[in-house]
């Protein structure tokens, strides 16, 4: 409900994809990359393993979701969630 109320519509399948959107979009994907870069340094290993597992249980959901029940592999995304 809360999700309703609040951000439905924002930048999502029921409005149109305006020029913000886009640059949010562009914005977090460019920020997921670097994080996914900062994993793979290997520098402050506990901090980034953390972070690691955060986006592995939104990557659970994301897959369960869909109808997968496995460890969640591949690159993270924003689909479908766009992060909730």
């Amino acid at each position: 409900m809360h999700w309703m109320n609040t951000m439905v519509g924002y930048c999502g399948p029921f409005k149109y994809q305006s020029e913000y959107c886009e640059k949010l979009r562009s914005y977090l994907e460019a920020n997921l990359g670097w994080m996914e870069e900062q994993m793979g340094k290997g520098e402050d290993p506990e901090y980034w393993h953390q972070v690691r597992l955060a986006l592995l249980q939104l990557k659970g959901l994301e897959d369960s979701y869909n109808g997968r029940l496995d460890f969640p592999r591949g690159r993270f995304t924003l689909s479908p969630f766009g992060f909730l």
